[in-house]
This record gives structure tokens, C-alpha cells and sequence, in this order.
């Protein structure tokens, strides 16, 4: 996104979005300005890949980038191509000068919806939200999307550990499964194998 602040041209503005909304590239790049409903946060798309109508819900930050895309009179695209009448056909040429600006050569300008549906998992939202929001029909390809990180998935073992083991501090009372103070002989031996610390002292108090 701040690589792209230093040029005006009409394909910043569609990854954006892109970014922003994870539209498919067609989507947005066939998108009418009848299409943008600002008063309902919508961008609609009257015939989706599942062949039925798609809304695409706009956040505030790709509202902002809807204002700020220069507007031609009589032409019905956000993103008018080069020829008459046609939308802007593709963003491949713009798209690999800058992601090997980047260093990103292998990236694709699909992998942005791939990106956002990661993103919006790894907050905490769920899959069936991110399966609304990319418009797909089987919740199964949402999964071959949304990549879990492996901060979000420790976190969902934390959530769960909280619920045995963590004090109540009004009365004391231990969850179902207290944490056991002291150390563990067995415990230390095992990772003591891998990591080659303390094996010697623990071998020595082993019964």
C-alpha cells in the first residue's frame, strides 16, 4: 500500500480495492458506477462467478478509495480501458513491476483475495463470515483460502486451556485442572533429548 502512494494510475486504485474488499480481479475491474451503492456500503455485482447477484460489503477505508478514483463523465466503468467503451482489461503489466519492486515476484493478483480472507481469519472472524464476504457457495474452498497463522491457531489452544485451568481471584477456587507446581523428572528428560539442556542433572536424580 505505500509503495503504490507514489504513482496516480488507475490500476493503484483497483488493487486497493482489491486489498481492501477481496473482489475478484473481474469484479472489480467490471464495476459500474451504477453498481456502488455508497448508502448502503455495497458494491453489487449483478452476475458473479456462482451466476447469481454478489454484494460486496465496502469498508470505510475502501469507500475513501471509491471517492478518490477520477471520475470520466458519460463513461460507466470505474476503470475505463483503453479501447471505447471497454473496462480496463488488466492489471498484469503494472502488477509485475511492482511486486518485483517488492520483492514479491511469485505473488499473483489473486493471492490479494487469498490475503484477505488469511487476514480476516487470523483477527478472529469465522469462516463462515469470510465465506459470506468472498462469495463462495462451498465452504470448503473458504478453508483453501483462509490460512491460519500459527499466533492465531496458539492463541485458540490458550483460549481453551483458560477455561481448566485459570483462578477465580473473588474466592480462590481452581479450574478443573490446577497447574501442578514443582518440576517434572519425566518432562525434563524428554525435552531435555532434544534441546541437550539439563540431561546430566536430571539423569543423575532419576530413580
Amino acid at each position: 500500500m505505500r509503495a503504490m502512494e507514489k504513482s496516480d494510475r488507475p490500476e493503484v486504485f483497483a488493487i486497493r480495492l482489491l486489498l481492501l474488499i477481496g473482489a475478484r480481479k473481474s469484479e472489480v475491474l467490471k464495476a459500474r458506477w451504477e453498481n456502488v451503492r455508497p448508502d448502503l456500503r455495497l458494491l453489487i455485482v449483478p452476475l458473479s462467478k456462482s451466476g447469481k447477484p454478489r454484494h460486496i460489503l465496502l469498508s470505510d477505508a475502501a469507500l475513501e478509495v471509491l471517492r478518490a478514483i477520477p471520475r470520466t463523465p458519460g463513461n460507466p466503468w470505474l476503470f475505463p480501458g483503453h479501447a471505447p467503451g471497454k473496462p480496463l482489461s488488466d492489471l498484469y503489466l503494472f502488477w509485475n513491476r511492482l511486486r518485483r519492486e517488492l520483492g514479491l515476484a511469485d505473488v499473483r493478483i489473486h493471492d490479494l483475495r487469498h490475503t484477505f480472507a488469511s487476514f480476516l481469519v487470523n483477527a478472529g472472524h469465522s469462516l463462515y463470515e469470510a465465506q459470506k464476504m468472498l462469495g463462495h457457495s462451498d465452504p470448503r474452498t473458504t478453508m483453501r483460502y483462509a490460512h491460519l497463522g500459527q499466533a492465531s491457531l496458539l492463541a485458540a489452544a490458550e483460549a481453551v486451556s483458560g477455561f481448566f485451568t485459570s483462578c477465580k481471584s473473588s474466592d480462590r477456587t481452581q479450574g478443573a485442572f490446577p497447574l501442578l507446581a514443582g518440576r517434572n523428572p519425566l518432562w525434563e528428560t524428554a525435552y531435555s533429548d532434544r534441546t541437550g539442556n539439563r540431561r546430566k542433572e536430571t539423569e543423575r536424580r532419576a530413580p
